[in-house]
């Protein structure tokens, strides 16, 4: 993607992420992903979604709301929500989520496209498909199917759609090699030391590419001395 044909963020959208206490796979089941969309697309809360992904044990939703006090009232009911359902369905009690939810604001269009690819490739991370818009309980399809069960904001998909002149481009553009400082999971840890081992030797990339993708590394939580190992560059650069 070249250029943003259209400038999207305006302040006040999150990337959510919320996680089972212990990585417990609290969204297993068809019933309980469904359950968590209408409690999130429930018309009754003041937001707009963008995009989400619903995992096995951790959800993502990139969000617009009009204050981080409407957001944190609006989680807190919906955590609660589910919690009850959860526990009376499975006969537990105790906590469910994992700190209740982690946000982060998005602060630029460049962030924003980053975050969504992100939130569409996580089931690629976790092997769960090879091929985006496979995996039903993402919101990849909407931008350019409608009539989905879960419609989120149209007036984003078109804002998204108006920086790619097709599907094609959308398509290519999630398919595209990247590193989130969004990533904080096992399937992109996961993912992260497979994408090491896939273009440890690509002779394409550049001394400056590889301290790049190392310092995001770093970031995900890789020590210096594996990435330097792994990427032959100076730990102290990274």
């Amino acid at each position: 993607m070249a250029r943003l044909a259209r400038k999207i963020q305006n302040g006040n959208i999150f990337h959510i992420i919320t996680k089972g206490i212990n990585r417990e796979k609290i969204f297993s089941r068809k019933s309980y992903k469904e359950m968590i969309l209408d409690l999130y697309f429930d018309e009754k809360y003041d937001w707009k979604i963008y995009a989400y992904t619903i995992m096995d044990n951790h959800t993502h939703f990139l969000v617009y709301v009009k204050g981080v006090n409407d957001l944190s009232e609006i989680m807190k009911s919906i955590n609660v929500k589910y919690s009850r359902f959860y526990n009376y369905v499975n006969d537990r009690n105790g906590h469910l989520f994992q700190n209740r939810y982690k946000s982060v604001e998005i602060k630029s269009d460049k962030q924003l496209f980053e975050v969504l690819r992100y939130i569409h490739n996580n089931p690629v991370f976790a092997g769960i498909e090879n091929e985006l818009g496979r995996y039903e309980f993402t919101s990849y399809k909407n931008f350019f199917i409608r009539n989905i069960n879960y419609p989120i904001d149209k007036e984003f998909v078109d804002k998204v759609r108006d920086n790619f002149e097709n599907q094609e481009n959308f398509y290519d553009f999630h398919k595209e090699r990247f590193f989130s400082i969004e990533m904080d999971t096992k399937e992109d840890i996961i993912y992260a030391q497979n994408y090491i081992m896939k273009y440890i030797n690509a002779k394409n990339l550049k001394r400056e590419e590889l301290l790049e993708y190392g310092k995001k590394l770093v970031n995900l939580g890789f020590s210096k001395r594996f990435v330097g190992e792994k990427l032959k560059v100076s730990r102290r650069k990274l």
